[in-house]
């Protein structure tokens, strides 16, 4: 064991050549013929095991068993499913033995050496058939190790956490780490159920944990809001659950979970949080509709896209502007204020651009309104937090700022001329939810319908014009009397 423990990949190693061991004598012990109906009644009952698995027998009788946790239902009930038609089938292969044996050993006799013969072909083939079955068990039980073993390395905890690690996930983690120094985790994996999404989605909870784990709160806001916000969970936040987990009503339960995320807490405690034990509720098993809508949409999540956006903040998929053809607009948007004050100041109602003053003042008041200089700034550079947004969701759409958008110059006629007065608008201390609607797209591919309700200052109801072009929203508000205001994707 000493010398075992000196080589990288011990575990594994010890563990295969004690399983090849003891098939190999068992083989020889039990003969070619018993092994040969082992070795089929064993690939029998895993093709069965495949369909019979999702019964509710099996399911129960893993949850009586201690295996309960939501996750366990992707393979445990298989197993027992498994191991049910194996005792089965061996219990009917041992009567049928004693009869081949007895059929064939005993058939053509010639001569006294026959027995010794077939004693002696028995054993070597038992002897072969051992060793192909050892081979086989070793694969199937690396391969299905592999996926709990992957996930767990990457939601590895500090040394003072990990020490309170179930037993189990300190040996999956262990085997795991063996298989990948001896090269034999991407063979672990081709025969792995586990598929590739599985393997990408790992990666970015294990990025979601680890990044969790900021002492400046700043950041550890900041990069909150990128796991929450990220433009493809939009067909995910169907599922009311996992919306009410990411945009929580009750702030002290939700503060609770960051803070366990913040300490780096071991995966075991995060796993059985309520919202997260309902959420690997419904990603692992479908028990309706909503739940396996949920599932199907984790699936067309693509991970790898999202960890990028969760480390710059910018989606290489979204920021293109399109997807699948269409104008995609999901996620936040901020203002633009240099495009929305030449917009605004090149309108004939603002002066055409020819008043300097009406466009300082706009440029001004635009940017007081929308940026907040953060206080605690990251390696000496100034951090703005943007707080006039549009967050499109699904088929929902909000607006939240500091101030109601309002026609910002009137115009005066008079005999003395035309004279231009910025009129600006009050601020609010704290963003606010300004109004919500719903939006679709239009009769053009770059245009969109947005139906919103205003609630502050008067309510009222209003259809506003929105045009997607150049990876900029364009969005003209009728009670403005047109004005335009273009918005950027957020900077997070």
């Amino acid at each position: 064991m000493l010398a075992f423990s000196l080589f990288p990949g011990d575990s594994v190693v010890l563990i295969a050549l004690l399983s090849l061991l003891v098939a190999t004598f068992a083989g020889s012990m039990l003969g070619g013929v018993r092994m040969g109906m082992l070795l089929g009644s064993s690939l029998v009952s895993w093709i069965a095991s495949g369909y019979f698995a999702e019964f509710n027998a099996f399911n129960s009788l893993s949850d009586s068993l201690g295996f309960d946790y939501p996750a366990w239902r992707l393979m445990v009930p298989r197993l027992v499913a498994f191991l049910s038609f194996l005792v089965i089938l061996v219990t009917i292969c041992e009567v049928l033995h004693k009869q081949v044996v007895i059929h064939y050993k005993y058939k053509n006799k010639d001569d006294d050496t026959y027995f010794n013969t077939w004693n002696y072909l028995n054993s070597v083939w038992g002897l072969a058939l051992g060793i192909l079955m050892g081979v086989v068990y070793l694969v199937v039980f690396f391969a299905h190790l592999h996926p709990p073993g992957y996930l767990l390395v990457q939601v590895q905890t500090a040394q003072a956490s990990a020490s309170k690690d179930p037993f189990g996930h300190k040996v999956a983690r262990r085997l795991y780490k063996d298989m990948h120094a001896l090269g034999l985790d991407h063979t672990a994996a081709w025969f792995s159920p586990a598929t590739p999404n599985f393997y990408q989605a790992a990666d970015t909870i294990g990025f979601i944990y680890q990044n969790h784990a900021l002492t400046n709160n700043y950041q550890f806001n900041r990069f909150h809001w990128r796991v929450k916000e990220y433009p493809g969970l939009g067909e995910a936040m169907k599922y009311e659950p996992f919306r009410l987990f990411l945009f929580p009503t009750n702030q002290v339960t939700t503060n609770q979970f960051l803070g366990k995320l913040q300490r780096n807490v071991n995966f075991i405690a995060i796993s059985h949080d309520r919202g997260v034990r309902a959420l690997v509720t419904a990603a692992c098993t479908q028990p309706d509709e909503a739940s396996g809508q949920f599932a199907d949409a984790l699936g067309k999540i693509d991970w790898e896209d999202y960890r990028k956006f969760m480390s710059t903040g910018r989606s290489p998929l979204f920021d293109q502007g399109s997807s699948g053809g269409k104008p995609s607009i999901a996620g936040r948007w901020q203002l633009d204020v240099p495009a929305t004050v030449l917009q605004l100041a090149n309108s004939p109602d603002y002066g055409g651009g020819k008043n300097e003053d009406i466009q300082t003042r706009l440029e001004q008041f635009l940017r007081e309104a929308t940026l907040r200089l953060i206080p605690n700034a990251v390696d000496g550079k100034p951090d703005w937090l943007h707080d006039f947004t549009i967050y499109f969701i699904n088929n929902k759409v909000d607006i939240s700022g500091r101030f109601f958008p309002r026609k910002m110059v009137n115009v005066h006629t008079g005999p003395g001329g035309t004279s231009l007065n910025f009129r600006g608008g009050r601020l609010f201390k704290h963003p606010a939810l300004l109004a919500s609607g719903n939006w679709e797209p239009a009769a053009a591919e770059d245009k969109l319908k947005i139906q919103l309700t205003w609630g502050l200052e008067k309510r009222f109801q209003q259809e506003i014009g929105a045009r997607h072009k150049n990876g900029k929203l364009h969005l003209s508000f009728p009670s403005l009397n047109g004005d335009t205001y273009i918005f950027n994707r957020y900077e997070y």
